[in-house]
């Protein structure tokens, strides 16, 4: 949509369900016209031939085009002619990791016919390319199982935060008259970066919703260090900086039980040290906890933020807060507070102390209970009361959209106030089950992200 809006004709070719909005799964992302294809490695072919066709047919106009090759994934069937040259020079791999090797090389050769096709028609030097991957594959065997996911993770991807997954390649070919040598970058980037790179070489303004930023500033010298990364999966979330890496276990990615709560599972945290243990063999959450708290609050802020709910005591008060569906995702507060569950926390609040605290989703019933008479800034009425002088109040229903002042709040004369601090975004609901079709499994199932019957 972005480069259609600026002048571009915008193409999308290639084997990606996720970016078709009638799968079930997918997105619209606004491309003028697609090509889907289905196939695994053979339809490799077919699409370089197709790119090659649109791009001679539209090489007079402005383009955007994304082309999805497949191949360098399960279940490893490269053509024999990219396979035995590395039968002869890797000898001492897994077969499985010499075979994914080779379906890289067979979807080099095929960019490779691509870029060709842009030299020969005089657009090369003033095309940008990138290259880059989704994910890796894991293939140590050290991390044959997933200790978030409970599943397999050797051979396949989408189970770990090792940088087996994380690590993708990147390579960014700019407009001659921009750079026409070749530079390697040694720090850390991310795929968050990419999208504001090409909108800087391509004269477009970067959009304010846009996390990452240009990458310029580090080609061209002037940013001389890692960018802070985060990751984050089926139920789990990561932080890598300064060649740190802290990874914890979430239960709010996922399917039933675990968006719920998924109490009746052990936390799991991992903390490696990159620069000693490159491979991520050894964790040492346990062992070096001063670092690994350190990492959490980096982890803490650079993760998505949901709507955030504030109590505030006018007067000493005692209480418990809980949710009946979904959980508590962050709970902080100046007063003393208890984890009795992740649906339910037991406080105390001094005068002038407040209770901030989020949920999963953010559209869920709130449960307060109080000692103390409580009010709610901005909502329709005033909270019913339950036996126990328990109350209830939808977090997402506030008729103010402003947080109350000093003044607003000495109104009150009630021990308790209660509001939210008004936010866009966030998982505001989860829903149960998204229809996808027998096709569409069949194909997640190929591709490693449906294990077991279930759908992830």
């Amino acid at each position: 949509v972005l480069f259609g809006n600026n002048g571009y004709i915008t193409r999308s070719i290639g084997n990606n369900a996720f970016i078709l909005d009638h799968s079930g799964i997918g997105v619209d992302l606004g491309f003028d016209d697609m090509s889907e294809y289905e196939r695994q490695w053979e339809d490799t072919m077919d699409i370089a031939d197709e790119v090659i066709q649109w791009i001679t047919a539209n090489n007079d106009k402005p383009f955007f085009l994304f082309i999805n090759f497949n191949a360098p994934h399960n279940a490893y069937i490269p053509p024999l002619q990219y396979l035995e040259p590395l039968r002869k020079s890797i000898k001492h791999v897994h077969p499985w990791f010499r075979r994914y090797l080779g379906e890289v090389a067979y979807t080099d050769d095929y960019i490779g016919r691509v870029v060709s096709v842009l030299k020969k028609l005089n657009l090369y030097d003033n095309t940008i390319i990138v290259v880059t991957s989704d994910h890796g594959e894991v293939f140590n065997s050290v991390h044959e199982h997933s200790p978030y996911t409970d599943k397999k993770s050797i051979f396949t991807h989408g189970q770990t935060m090792y940088d087996e997954e994380l690590h993708v390649p990147l390579i960014i070919k700019l407009p001659k008259k921009i750079f026409g040598g070749s530079k390697a970058v040694p720090y850390q980037v991310r795929n968050i970066d990419i999208a504001p790179t090409v909108c800087e070489l391509s004269d477009i303004p970067v959009p304010d919703s846009y996390q990452g930023k240009t990458l310029m500033s580090i080609i061209a010298g002037k940013e001389l260090q890692d960018r802070p990364l985060y990751s984050e999966g089926r139920l789990m979330y990561a932080v890598r900086i300064d060649n740190f890496k802290y990874v914890e276990k979430f239960y709010g990615f996922g399917i039933k039980p675990h968006h719920w709560g998924g109490a009746q599972v052990d936390e799991y945290y991992e903390l490696y040290d990159l620069n000693q243990d490159p491979d991520e063999l050894h964790n040492i959450v346990a062992v070096d906890t001063k670092k690994a708290f350190e990492m959490q609050q980096k982890l803490y802020a650079l993760r998505f933020k949901q709507p955030e709910n504030i109590l505030y005591a006018k007067k000493d008060v005692r209480g418990s807060i809980s949710v009946r569906e979904g959980f508590f995702f962050t709970v902080e507060s100046s007063g003393v507070v208890k984890k009795i569950s992740r649906q339910k926390y037991m406080f105390s609040l001094k005068k002038g102390q407040r209770l901030v605290f989020s949920t999963i989703p953010s559209r869920t019933g709130c449960y307060i209970q109080s000692d103390g008479s409580i009010a709610l800034w901005g909502y329709s009425g005033t909270a019913l009361p339950e036996t126990d002088g328990m109350y209830v109040f939808d977090a997402t229903q506030p008729l103010l959209q402003k947080m109350p002042d000093d003044a607003a709040l000495h109104l009150f004369p009630d021990e308790l106030i209660v509001w939210t601090k008004p936010q866009k975004g966030g998982i505001q609901k989860v829903s149960e089950h998204v229809a996808i079709s027998d096709e569409m499994n069949t194909l997640l199932k190929q591709w490693g992200y449906i294990q077991n019957g279930g759908a992830r």
